[in-house]
C-alpha cells in the first residue's frame, strides 16, 4: 500500500503528546526507542512513509472540530490515501476563545465529567479554574456558557453524540465513494471499558493515555480492522456503553450499605 496517512482526533490520536516535553514531559521521561505510537505502527502496517503521516490531531479537539478539520482537508487527500478518525465526548463544545482569539474547542470536560459532577453548582465550582476561564471575556459570558452546558446540553449527550457521530461517518462514505480509505473509531475505546491498558497502570505518573502496552493493544485491534475493510464498528459505542452501564449500576449496589 502507498499514499498518505490522515489522523484526526484528540490527545489519544495526537503523536505530540507523548513527543513533546513541554506537552508530555512525564511520557518523554518513560518513553525509551522502543515505544511506537499506535499511528506510526498503523502506518508501518499500510506501507506508508512516516513523513506521509498527516495528523490533524489536537489535545481536547470536540467531535464538531475534529469533523470539521477533516473535511476542509479533505480536499487534499487523493485516492489511495487512509483516513483514521475518532470521536470525542460530546461535552467538549466549539465557541469563540478570546485567549486564542478564533473559534475553537473548548474543553468542557474541566466543568462536567459524570462521573464526579452531577449537580450545577459543581460545575460553576470548578469554572473557577483559571486556565479555563481564560476562553471568555468576562464573567457573564462565563455564567451564561454554564447554564447553557448544564441545561441544553448535558441533559442530551447521548443526542449529541449520535449527531455528531453520523455526521462523521456520512462524511466518511463520500470519501470511501472517492477512493479514500476510511477507519472511524470511538472515543468509548478509551473512555469505557478495560480493552486497552492505561499507562497509569505501567508508571506510577501516567493518566489515562495509553503506554507501551495500550499503544501495542489498540495498534493490534485497528490492524484487523484495517485487513478485514471494517470502516465502522458499532460495538464500538453501543457494548461499550451498556457494559458501561451495568459496571455503574453494580457499583452502587456494593456500596449500599447493609
Amino acid at each position: 500500500m502507498s499514499g498518505k496517512l490522515w489522523l484526526y482526533g484528540d490527545s489519544f490520536t495526537c503523536f505530540n503528546a507523548v513527543r513533546d516535553n513541554n506537552y508530555g514531559k512525564e511520557y518523554s521521561e518513560t518513553l525509551t526507542e522502543e515505544f511506537i505510537h499506535w499511528t506510526h505502527q498503523i502506518a508501518h502496517h499500510l506501507n506508508i512513509p512516516i513523513d506521509q503521516i498527516i495528523d490533524n490531531s489536537r489535545s481536547g479537539m470536540s467531535p464538531q472540530d475534529i469533523f470539521n478539520k477533516c473535511l476542509s482537508t479533505s480536499n487534499k487527500m487523493e485516492k489511495g490515501d487512509w483516513v483514521i478518525i475518532s470521536d470525542s465526548p460530546p461535552i467538549r463544545q466549539l465557541g469563540y476563545d478570546y485567549h486564542h482569539k478564533e473559534i475553537r474547542t473548548i474543553n468542557n470536560e474541566a466543568l462536567y465529567d459524570d462521573r464526579y459532577v452531577r449537580r450545577k453548582e459543581q460545575m460553576e465550582e470548578r469554572a473557577t479554574q483559571e486556565w479555563w476561564r481564560k476562553s471568555f471575556n468576562d464573567d457573564n459570558a462565563i455564567n451564561s456558557y454554564v447554564d447553557y452546558l448544564y441545561y441544553f446540553i448535558r441533559p442530551n449527550l447521548d443526542q449529541w453524540e449520535s449527531f455528531y457521530r453520523q455526521q462523521t461517518i456520512d462524511l466518511l462514505h463520500l470519501l470511501k465513494s472517492k477512493g479514500i480509505k476510511c477507519v472511524f473509531w470511538s472515543w468509548r475505546l478509551w473512555k469505557e471499558g478495560d480493552r486497552f491498558t492505561p499507562w497509569s497502570q505501567e508508571f506510577p505518573k501516567g493518566d489515562d493515555h495509553w503506554g507501551y502496552i495500550g499503544n501495542n493493544q489498540f495498534a493490534e485491534y485497528l490492524k484487523k480492522r484495517i485487513d478485514n475493510e471494517e470502516m465502522i464498528n458499532k460495538d464500538e459505542w453501543y457494548d461499550l456503553k451498556f457494559s458501561h452501564a451495568w459496571k455503574v449500576l453494580d457499583d452502587k449496589k456494593k456500596k449500599k450499605p447493609l
